[in-house]
């Protein structure tokens, strides 16, 4: 092999390794997409899988389901609650209603769910 050979081979090498890169990349997008994609819909529809598994479910003061603008409201204070090492979340231990602090940002409550 010459030396051209080989440097021709290590940028072939590299250029495959951006590409795999590039898609490694891309696909982690398209699964962050999704994910917040499907949080939104579960925060605005008020029932996950594992809150139906539970028997509870979110809704607004009223008792209807959230919505799309509170549910996205919703799922970015939840976000900002775990930014927070959790206390967004642990607030709800001592907090007289046990609402955490997307809930008191977007005025939802959980509830337990009733049978129909």
């Amino acid at each position: 092999m010459t030396a051209l050979t080989v440097a021709s081979m290590s940028t072939d090498n590299f250029s495959i390794a951006a590409e795999v890169d590039s898609a490694a990349k891309m696909a982690q997008a398209i699964a962050a997409t999704l994910s917040l994609l499907f949080l939104w819909v579960f925060n605005a529809s008020g029932v996950s899988p594992g809150k139906a598994l539970l028997g509870i479910r979110i809704v607004n003061a009223d008792g209807s389901a959230p919505g799309a603008g509170v549910g996205l409201g919703r799922l970015v204070f939840a976000l900002i609650s775990g930014a927070f090492l959790g206390l967004g979340y642990l607030c709800a231990a001592w907090d007289r209603e046990t609402r955490t602090w997307h809930d008191k940002a977007a005025q939802t409550l959980v509830v337990t769910r009733r049978s129909k």
